[in-house]
């Protein structure tokens, strides 16, 4: 990956990094939506038989949540340093350090956007198992 990294222009990585920031400010607002879904059944998980599953999954959305203010910054901190490549000033170790960072954060964000979509699919899955087993209980109380 190194090598597409050295190849990059200042515009493509800056291209690039308005569309990861653009990337994690909606995960932001699908993560607000993911709060209030869990708020909205909370007490259906508390009773739940699989309580401690649940409040590990939560758990770990919680995690995710605070990990991305720390790519969010990252990313934009990143940005502020695009100078380094479109200045017209060459130095060769400044840049090879912004690319090298570069190449850091398109790791990171892989990694953190494959652990989030796992675990917004179990909680989506743990939701839609909540909603079927209220349905038939709605139903009675008609």
């Amino acid at each position: 990956m190194m090598k597409y990294i050295e190849w990059l222009t200042g515009e493509e990585m800056h291209s690039q990094s308005k569309q990861w920031l653009s990337e994690l400010s909606f995960i932001k607002i699908e993560q607000q939506f993911l709060d209030e879904l869990i708020k909205n059944y909370t007490l259906q998980l508390v009773n739940s038989e699989k309580f401690s599953g649940n409040q590990n999954l939560i758990s770990t959305l919680g995690n995710l949540q605070s990990e991305i203010e720390g790519l969010f910054n990252s990313v934009i901190n990143h940005e502020n340093e695009l100078h380094i490549m479109v200045d017209g000033v060459y130095q060769p170790e400044e840049e090879k350090k912004y690319r090298k960072f570069h190449g850091q954060i398109i790791n990171d964000l892989e990694n953190y956007l494959k652990n989030y979509k796992v675990v917004k699919k179990q909680i989506f899955e743990m939701i839609k198992n909540i909603m079927r087993s209220e349905k038939p209980k709605r139903i009675l109380k008609q």
